[in-house]
């Protein structure tokens, strides 16, 4: 359920994965929650940067939290920019 065939339902399967994290029973599904994490990273991120196709600006949070929690090299230092269709988070101060 958590890794499945890639699909754009990032939201639902980041939301899952913080349920299982809140309820404290994580440790039975690290390596099912290992691998949906690195395929929405591999698909979400590109050079160390978040890029979210949805206006959710809670989905991007939850993504940042999560892929830090689980060790992987996303920066701190961001900045943000929303369009209509597009929130890109960037280490790069000069795109506001």
């Amino acid at each position: 359920m958590i890794v499945s065939p890639i699909d754009n339902n990032f939201s639902f399967k980041l939301n899952f994965i913080d349920s299982i994290q809140r309820l404290g029973v994580s440790y039975h599904f690290e390596h099912e929650i290992d691998r949906a994490l690195h395929q929405i990273y591999d698909i979400s991120t590109k050079d160390n940067n978040i890029i979210s196709h949805d206006n959710d600006l809670h989905h991007v949070a939850l993504l940042f939290r999560l892929l830090r929690q689980h060790g992987y090299r996303i920066s701190s230092g961001m900045s943000l920019r929303i369009t209509p269709n597009l929130i890109l988070v960037s280490t790069n101060k000069n795109i506001l």
